[in-house]
């Protein structure tokens, strides 16, 4: 059995565990052992590597993305979870033709967006979803069918 089978969260509590790794503090003790064993033309390999998927990760997930606003399941709301809605708001229904036509991904939160800097208020999580299919009905509604990708902060929210 695996413990923290989406990799975010305390296998123990269950509380989520962020960080980003272009700035997380690297572990000395660690970095020094790494050296030691692993070659200098492959060490700078690897990293050459590491910055470059990290960058094509940053720029794949920048957005600004359409964002879905239902409470759900907790359970469903993970990465790796399935991911299936019938949109029929009209607002769901063109987030739904935006994100198909576009990069297949919107934002799934579970309440409405709150301001930036509120007193007391945490960044709001959401889920990033990237669509698997999507069936588009002759009066506009749609099916949609995806996977969670990744828990993201919202930052700055709009309404177009």
């Amino acid at each position: 059995s695996r413990l923290a089978p989406d990799g975010g969260a305390c296998p123990q509590c269950r509380a989520e565990i962020s960080f980003d790794p272009k700035t997380h503090a690297l572990d000395q003790g660690l970095a020094a052992k790494i050296e030691e064993a692993v070659p200098p033309d492959e060490l700078e390999a690897r990293r050459a590597h590491t910055t470059a998927t990290l960058e094509k990760m940053a720029a794949a997930n920048s957005g600004p993305y359409p964002l879905f606003v239902m409470r759900g399941s907790e359970r469903g709301f993970a990465p790796g979870a399935t991911v299936s809605l019938h949109f029929f708001e009209p607002r769901y229904r063109l987030l739904a033709r935006r994100a198909w036509e576009g990069d297949r991904r919107f934002l799934w939160a579970q309440s409405e967006p709150t301001a930036p800097g509120e007193a007391g208020l945490q960044p709001q999580a959401a889920l990033l979803v990237v669509l698997e299919s999507a069936r588009f009905r002759a009066g506009g509604e749609a099916d949609v069918r995806g996977r969670g990708e990744a828990l993201v902060r919202l930052g700055r929210s709009y309404v177009e």
